[in-house]
Order: C-alpha cells, then sequence, then structure tokens
C-alpha cells in the first residue's frame, strides 16, 4: 500500500505538482503586477436602452393601429344605434300622434252620434221642448266649435260650423216652431256630416255612447226589455203609443251598443237586427204595425236568450 502511494507521489511531482523554478526578475515583475493592477471600468452599453425604446415604439404603434380599427369598427355601430334611436323616437311620435288624431276622430264620431240621440228624444217627447232644445244647442254649439278648432279636412270643418251656428239659433229662438224647425235643419246638418264623416273612415262603434249603464249585462238588458214589451201599465207616459215608442228608442241604442261590444258574429248579427226593429217601432205611428213590430222584437229577444 505504502509502495502504491509513493508511487503516485512520485507521480504528480514530475507533472503538475512539480517544484517551478521562478528568477527574481520574474518575482520582481509578479510583484509590480499584483501592486500595481487596476480593475478596469466597465463602459456603458447603449444597446440595451435602444432595444428596450425600439419595443416601446413598436408596442405603441401596434396598440394604436388596434384602437383606430376598434374606434373605426365602432362608429358605425354608434351612428346606426343613434339612427336607430332616431327611428324609434319618430315611430313613438307619429303614433302618438296618429292615436291622438283617432281619439279625436273617435269623439267627433260619438258628439254625432250622441247629439242625434238627443234630437231623436226631443222629437219624440210630448212635454214641452224649451228647456231641452236649449240644452241640445248648447251642446252642439259646444262641442262643434271644439272639434272645428281642431279639425283640417275642409268638408267634415264646413259642416261643424253649421251645426254651431244652428246651436246658437237653438238657443235664442222663442218659439217651440222655430224650436222644432232649427232641431229639423240640425238633425240634417248632423246626418250629412255623419255620411263625411264615415267615408273618412270616422265611425263611431257605439260602445261608448251609453255612459250609465242600467243594465249587468246583455241577458239582464233582454229580459227587461221582455218585461216592459208586457207591462199592462205605461206610466210614466201619458199614453201607450208614447211608451211604446219609447221602448223601440231605449232597445235601439241598446242593441248597437251591445253589438258593438260583442265578438261571437252570430249573436252580433242578431243584435244589429233587433236594432233595425227597434229603429222601426220608435218611428210607426200607426198602433197596430207598432204592436207587431213589438211582438217580432219578443220572439227575437226569445231566440236572442236561447242562443246565448
Amino acid at each position: 500500500m505504502s509502495d502504491n502511494l509513493k508511487y503516485v507521489r512520485k507521480s504528480l511531482n514530475s507533472t503538475i505538482l512539480k517544484h517551478g523554478k521562478m528568477s527574481s526578475a520574474d518575482k520582481d515583475r509578479l510583484y509590480q503586477t499584483v501592486i500595481h493592477h487596476k480593475v478596469s471600468k466597465k463602459r456603458f452599453s447603449i444597446a440595451p436602452v435602444l432595444s428596450i425604446a425600439a419595443i416601446a415604439c413598436f408596442t405603441l404603434f401596434i396598440g394604436s393601429f388596434v384602437y383606430k380599427q376598434i374606434e373605426n369598427k365602432e362608429n358605425p355601430q354608434n351612428d346606426l344605434a343613434l339612427i336607430n334611436n332616431q327611428e324609434e323616437e319618430d315611430d313613438k311620435t307619429t303614433s302618438k300622434n296618429e292615436e291622438q288624431k283617432n281619439n279625436n276622430s273617435s269623439n267627433l264620431a260619438s258628439f254625432l252620434y250622441e247629439l242625434k240621440v238627443m234630437l231623436q228624444e226631443n222629437n219624440m217627447s210630448s212635454s214641452p221642448i224649451e228647456d231641452s232644445a236649449k240644452e241640445v244647442g248648447d251642446f252642439a254649439k259646444d262641442n262643434a266649435y271644439r272639434f272645428a278648432s281642431i279639425q283640417k279636412e275642409e268638408a267634415i270643418l264646413k259642416k261643424l260650423q253649421e251645426i254651431g251656428k244652428l246651436g246658437e239659433s237653438l238657443q235664442e229662438v222663442d218659439t217651440d216652431e222655430k224650436r222644432i224647425n232649427i232641431m229639423s235643419d240640425l238633425d240634417y246638418v248632423a246626418n250629412q256630416l255623419v255620411v263625411i264623416a264615415e267615408a273618412k273612415g270616422i265611425i263611431d262603434e257605439r260602445n261608448n255612447i251609453i255612459k250609465n249603464l242600467e243594465y249587468e249585462n246583455l241577458e239582464t238588458w233582454l229580459k227587461s226589455v221582455k218585461e216592459s214589451i208586457h207591462a199592462e201599465s205605461f206610466k210614466p207616459y201619458g199614453n201607450r203609443e208614447a211608451y211604446e215608442r219609447n221602448i223601440g228608442n231605449g232597445a235601439n241604442l241598446y242593441a248597437k251598443h251591445y253589438a258593438a261590444l260583442e265578438d261571437d258574429t252570430a249573436i252580433k248579427d242578431q243584435l244589429k237586427e233587433i236594432a233595425e226593429v227597434t229603429n222601426k217601432i220608435k218611428k210607426e205611428e200607426g198602433e197596430e204595425k207598432r204592436t207587431e213590430l213589438l211582438n217580432t222584437l219578443d220572439l227575437m229577444i226569445d231566440q236572442l236568450l236561447e242562443d246565448r
């Protein structure tokens, strides 16, 4: 073992671990080099700075390009949204104006129908007409001038003005004869205006004419009419004729009212037929013919109640 170690040591001494020889001059030079050596300063390099600046510029350029593309894409969408919003506002305004126009038209039709009802009631009444005539005149004047102020159709405007003037005259006259003549003229002009208005699409559905209904529903009204037909007393009217003609007048209004509200076509048609018969009853002066019409009405009501 000791021989092997001795051999290794001998081998090492003959290679990298062998004793070196250094002259005095070499020693002195090594000393001077170690003592006077100065650490060289690292020189500043601009390359990293330029690299960072280039990356920042590239990033800014790409970001700006992407932002512009997004902005350009959003602008048409924003413009389209503004256009759509404007169109929606215009549609709302148009719809509101159209609705207002329809309401005005409906009110005009209702006014004409109510005026005709008032004229018919006055025509059938046997009592003095002074008070009722003034009421009709006031109703005709105020409403005719009100609708005339918002009316653009020349033909309708002209007839409304005529009705307004007749309404004024009806309030001023002092005899029943004059009142009857004026109401006859008023009825004639109102009929003319109804025709003109209907040609313009202004039609009253007659479902708002009877403002205070006396009956709970259609069946209740039909049964009430039957009771009136078969009643022995004609009070509060002075005679049987006035009583029966009043049945015709009231039934005519309610038949039209319920017909306007009815969805069933068959029932609606039956109510319209009843309205035609009752219209004849309220105008019929002959007792025999009026009795015949009332019997027909009685049978029609029985049929309608059965169908309902």
